[in-house]
């Protein structure tokens, strides 16, 4: 029986020749190496398709991770700089607000400096003045 070959359409059995059967054999292995020729070449397509669309998908990651990356990367300077600026302000006006100080110190010493001064003249004018008038009371004496 299992040489036997049986009509799809009437279900007729019979027994084939060699000729037929090597032919049959030859047809369906033919059909065969075609089918498995198709199926690897679509196994192949589909492998270099998945590969591709696997490689982009890498290329998109690594690309929005460097993008986030230098996106941050970008801020933290932008951060610093104006943390640096904010400091070098601070400083310059510390150093404004010290030498208004240094100033100002200078200013009234100064001042205190010319009060003296006059004080000083107004006691050597005052003791002048007295020395005057006891040799004008010795003359009158």
């Amino acid at each position: 029986m299992p040489d036997n070959i049986k009509c799809p359409s009437c279900g007729y059995e019979f027994e084939p020749s060699d000729v037929i059967r090597n032919e049959i054999e030859k047809e369906l292995r033919s059909k065969m190496a075609d089918w498995k020729k198709d199926k690897e070449k679509q196994y192949a397509e589909d492998t270099a398709k998945l590969q591709r669309q696997l490689e982009q998908e890498i290329r998109k990651s690594v690309s929005t991770d460097f993008e986030v990356k230098l996106r941050q990367l970008e801020q933290n300077d932008k951060d610093k700089e104006e943390k640096l600026k904010i400091a070098r302000q601070k400083e310059a006006e510390y150093l404004r607000m010290e030498q208004d100080l240094k100033n100002k110190e200078a200013e009234i010493e100064l001042q205190i400096q010319r009060q003296l001064q006059k004080e000083r003249e107004k006691l050597s004018d005052e003791i002048r003045k007295i020395e005057e008038q006891k040799v004008a009371q010795k003359e009158t004496e």
